[in-house]
């Protein structure tokens, strides 16, 4: 039966390897290394892919050798004398995949920290003469963080694995909306001042709030913002053609009332990245006009004509933020 390694025989010294000398590939919640980089005949170190530490146990790489097709040219990992290595993980993985290629049966033994098997499979021989180029892929996954060490049991110089892959279930970090409400009272003077009564139209008023964060401190967000106003009324205006003053429709006033804000978030650190996802205005507490008084009509100058000169307004504007970089909208 033909052997990863032929007639050679590994040095008896050997250069011990780090993790840095091999490639490590880490994705999402996995991580998997290919294995390539360290000279031929390497025994394998603790290898961090980046969800947990392998420990392999007398594993070797070899480059080249009787082997071919790999699934990522040209190192694999094998091991002489014996049936069976075994590799540990820290902490337990959920699954571990490779691509084994093998002149013996191959089983794989998963067991928990407690020793209890926990997976196994069995998968045949696909060695083909003359060499090592059949490459099939192995999955074992038990849907939890619970693998802390896996076994394969094939034979010496005759199976050898590649692209080695590990993973593990992780919570996702929970990013609550967390918000501030802020009581807002202010006047707006009515300049000219807003006709009122029966035969006027009503004074009316849009809001619009706009908020941004200010500062982010130890455990708090702060919050700045503007309130702005646009107040709508009729009025008395000078007239330029025809010399004199007259009722004027829909005349409009802006204003714009600052506000702030504190958010208590516990996971809120100086410099970390917060942003606004959302504000509104939560309750109009009431809107009114103000400071009531009387002018002369133009129409008849022997009438008077009721008219405010500011508008009083009270809301409650709530503003949230989440932690993080505001997402894009999609197009």
């Amino acid at each position: 039966m033909a052997h990863f390694l032929l007639n050679e025989k590994p040095p008896s010294k050997v250069a011990p390897a780090q993790d840095s000398d091999f490639e490590i590939i880490c994705e999402d919640n996995c991580g998997m290394t290919t294995f390539e980089g360290p000279p031929t005949f390497t025994l394998v170190p603790p290898l961090d892919l980046c969800v947990s530490t392998v420990t392999f146990n007398n594993w070797r790489t070899i480059t080249g050798g009787n082997v071919a097709n790999w699934p990522s040219p040209r190192t694999v990992i094998y091991w002489l004398e014996g049936n069976e290595r075994d590799m540990t993980f820290s902490p337990e993985v959920s699954s571990i995949s490779f691509y084994y290629s093998s002149s013996v049966q191959v089983t794989i033994e998963a067991f928990d920290t407690a020793g209890n098997l926990i997976a196994r499979l069995i998968k045949p021989a696909n060695f083909r003469e003359p060499v090592y180029d059949e490459w099939d892929l192995v999955t074992v996954d038990v849907g939890a963080n619970a693998i802390a060490r896996l076994r394969i049991i094939g034979d010496s110089n005759q199976t050898g694995i590649d692209n080695f892959q590990v993973c593990r279930i992780v919570c996702p970090v929970a990013n609550p909306q967390t918000c501030c409400k802020q009581m807002i009272e202010h006047k707006t003077q009515l300049v000219p001042p807003a006709l009122i009564g029966d035969e006027f139209s009503p004074v009316i008023y849009t809001n619009v709030i706009e908020a941004a964060v200010e500062a982010v401190c130890p455990e708090e967000v702060m919050i700045c913002g503007v309130l702005r106003k646009t107040i709508t009324y009729d009025t008395i205006l000078f007239n330029p053609e025809t010399g004199r003053d007259g009722i004027f429709t829909g005349y409009q006033v802006q204003d714009e009332v600052p506000f702030q804000c504190m958010i208590n978030r516990e996971d809120a650190n100086a410099g970390d990245t917060f942003y606004i996802s959302g504000a509104a205005i939560l309750c109009n507490v009431f809107a009114r006009t103000d400071n009531i008084g009387k002018v002369q009509d133009p129409r008849d100058p022997e009438n008077d004509l009721e008219v405010a000169w500011s508008f009083k307004e009270k809301d409650i504007v709530k503003v949230c933020v989440r932690k993080g970089t505001a997402p894009v909208p999609p197009q």
